[in-house]
């Protein structure tokens, strides 16, 4: 992985050195790495200020917003909770946002009957609510986040990460 990251950096050295100290040149430079501009942005402070045109109203900085979503008012994802057919075992890391519909107990995502990840609404009249992790299996184990203005209208972001089974009691 390393060889095919610096031979694309020396593939675009005649690039980097005709943009060097640019944001063209640093974007560059991060695709080189395969980091999508999604991640990581790069953003310039100081410098001159651009001319003033007619009608303009000076500096403006322009950032990108994803939003883009799907929208669900009362279902959730439901999905198999497969082996990957390369390495024949189950993802280690769930990951996605989500924006709540409005307050209220609410599935966002289950695997079958093993697993869900819910939002649990504090019963309160503000938008404060907890992420909750539920685990099925010989016992039932429910794991919930501090309370969070989850209801807020706003993006969240969840990552739900398995840990090996050694780390937790001692490597036995």
């Amino acid at each position: 992985m390393d060889r095919e990251i610096w031979k694309r950096i020396l593939n675009n050295m005649p690039f980097f050195l005709k943009s060097r100290g640019t944001i063209r040149g640093i974007k560059g430079l991060i695709n080189c790495y395969g980091i999508p501009s999604s991640i990581l942005r790069v953003r310039e402070y100081g410098g001159p200020k651009p001319p003033r045109t007619t009608g303009g109203a000076g500096r403006v900085m322009v950032t990108r917003r994803f939003t883009r979503a799907l929208e669900f008012q009362s279902t959730h994802v439901t999905t198999t909770w497969g082996n990957d057919t390369f390495s024949l075992r189950k993802p280690d890391t769930v990951e996605f946002r989500f924006r709540a519909a409005a307050g209220g107990n609410q599935t966002l995502v289950q695997a079958g009957t093993d697993w869900a990840i819910k939002l649990v609404d504090n019963g309160s009249t503000d938008d404060y609510g907890t992420i909750q992790f539920d685990l099925v299996g010989s016992s039932t184990l429910n794991i919930s986040s501090d309370s969070l203005p989850v209801y807020d209208g706003e993006f969240y972001s969840v990552m739900l990460t398995r840990m090996s089974a050694s780390v937790g009691n001692g490597g036995t």
